[in-house]
């Protein structure tokens, strides 16, 4: 009876716990999933996000310093690379030849 008794004290204790971990974890997991989804910026948001123009944008791309993905006649640039140029610009590093 008595081990009994603890048994249940202790799941009284433990379930809240184990609820808030579960929980955590499911938000953790969807955060994760959702950076495995590709994101893409279109031409314009590019050259806005790099602080430069269409053509400027469209030369980056021909001199291999961008590389553009062609999506349903669309031009589109990984968004993970754009975020990397536009960081590594704030550091003083510019898109390489």
């Amino acid at each position: 009876m008595i081990m009994e008794d603890f048994q249940k004290v202790l799941m009284q204790i433990a379930e809240p716990l184990i609820n808030v971990i579960v929980d955590r974890v499911a938000v953790k997991v969807k955060q994760l999933e959702k950076e495995k989804e590709p994101r893409f910026y279109s031409r314009k948001e590019a050259a806005e996000l790099l602080h430069v123009t269409l053509p400027t944008l469209n030369n980056y791309s021909k001199q291999g310093r961008l590389k553009p993905k062609y999506i349903n006649g669309r031009v589109l640039y990984d968004a993970n690379e754009i975020d990397n140029a536009v960081e590594n610009f704030h550091k003083g590093m510019h898109l390489k030849k």
